[in-house]
C-alpha cells in the first residue's frame, strides 16, 4: 500500500456542526454493535469523498482516560479498513459524511472488536444496506410521571 493511503488527513475528519447536527437529526441512522452510526451519501462536491467523526460518551466512559483509548482504535481501525469505502465513493462520483459513535460496554472495547464492527459498517456503507437503529423509546416528561 502507498503511504499516502493510510495517512488520516485533516480533510476527512468531519467538524461542521451544522453537517454533524443534520446527521443527528436525518433518518439514516444505523446500529452495528458496538456502533451507532449517523451516515449521510449525497451527490459529490469538490474535496474529499468522505468525512467522519468519532465519539465515546462520557455517560460509559466517566473519566477522558477510558475515552481517549477507545476513540483512538476506532480511528486506528477505520484508517486501516477505509480504502475500499472511499474507491467506491470516487467510482460512484458520492461524497459520505458519518457520525460513529460507541455505544458499547467498556469491556468490549477491545481492538479485535472494534475492528471487526468497522468492517462490517464500512462494508454495509460500501452496499448501502445499513441495518436501521432500534427507535428510542419516548422520553418520560414530568407531566406524564404524575408529578
Amino acid at each position: 500500500m502507498q503511504q499516502s493511503i493510510l495517512r488520516f488527513p485533516q480533510a476527512e475528519r468531519l467538524k461542521s456542526r451544522k453537517v454533524i447536527g443534520r446527521l443527528a437529526t436525518g433518518d439514516s441512522i444505523s446500529f452495528i454493535y458496538p456502533f451507532r452510526i449517523a451516515w449521510m451519501i449525497q451527490d459529490s462536491e469538490e474535496g474529499y469523498p468522505l468525512q467522519i467523526a468519532f465519539s465515546v460518551p462520557k455517560r460509559r466512559f466517566k473519566l477522558a482516560v477510558e475515552r481517549n483509548p477507545v476513540r483512538r482504535r476506532m480511528m486506528e481501525a477505520w484508517r486501516l479498513h477505509r480504502q475500499p469505502l472511499i474507491d467506491q465513493l470516487r467510482s460512484d462520483g458520492k461524497s459520505c459524511s458519518v457520525v460513529l459513535i460507541y455505544s458499547g460496554k467498556p469491556e468490549d472495547a477491545a481492538y479485535d472488536s472494534i475492528v471487526r464492527s468497522i468492517k462490517k459498517v464500512i462494508n454495509g456503507l460500501i452496499r448501502k444496506d445499513l441495518p436501521p437503529a432500534r427507535p428510542s423509546p419516548p422520553r418520560r416528561t414530568r407531566s406524564a410521571q404524575g408529578h
